[in-house]
């Protein structure tokens, strides 16, 4: 069975009424990830959104169409209505990051642990790398302007800057192709381009490794 037209139209409807709920987590998750890297010297950017009606609509048309049986069913499939990128500068700090994200969040509503996805590179074929996490708020947080929050589950996205470059390129070409399928051309050149990301992880490794070692002699810098 698969979503009606008018089923869709209630979901992208009800998100829309509750908008400004999943536009606050995003942002309240965002701000305690912010603290968590800033407290942890993590050298990290951190963003958020919480997604438009247009694409919750396409994302349900794209992916999710043929899966869903109601209407509740997508509010608990769509993880990343409200979503948090994570991006290290390091690609070895991704595994860091996740761990803390593990101590500071709560699982999603009705499960036992906070859902980890890791997505790593896959070969001459995808350079994709990225974990994905599934959290909801902690409990201790939901409180005040927060205490709405409670049931609601957002998606944290971690990835060092360089793989979420690749990642949305490739996003765009694959999953929004507005001129076709990726030739041929278009492939080889995103595996170049991965290919120069895991180099340049080592040469932000190695710089960052004499700008420390510079610190170390003249504190000021």
């Amino acid at each position: 069975m698969a979503l009606t037209e008018t089923q869709i139209s209630e979901v992208v409807d009800r998100y829309w009424r509750e908008h400004d709920r999943y536009t606050k987590l995003a942002q309240a998750v965002g701000d305690i990830c912010r603290d968590l890297v800033r407290e942890n010297a993590i050298r990290a950017s951190v963003h958020w959104r919480a997604k438009t009606r247009e694409s919750v609509k396409k994302k349900i048309d794209s992916k999710y169409r043929q899966e869903l049986n109601s209407v509740d069913e997508a509010f608990e499939r769509i993880g990343d209505l409200a979503a948090v990128r994570v991006l290290t500068y390091v690609e070895d700090d991704r595994d860091t990051v996740v761990d803390l994200i593990k101590d500071a969040f709560d699982p999603p509503e009705g499960k036992e642990e906070i859902e980890i996805d890791r997505k790593d590179i896959g070969g001459d074929e995808t350079f994709y790398r990225a974990t994905h996490c599934q959290v909801s708020m902690p409990k201790d947080h939901l409180v005040g302007t927060y205490e709405n929050l409670g049931g609601l589950s957002c998606e944290i996205q971690v990835c060092s800057m360089l793989a979420h470059i690749w990642n949305e390129l490739e996003h765009d070409l694959v999953y929004k192709p507005q001129g076709g399928n990726p030739s041929s051309d278009e492939k080889e050149l995103l595996k170049i381009l991965g290919n120069q990301t895991l180099a340049g992880d080592g040469v932000i490794i190695q710089l960052l490794l004499i700008r420390n070692k510079v610190s170390e002699h003249y504190p000021e810098i």
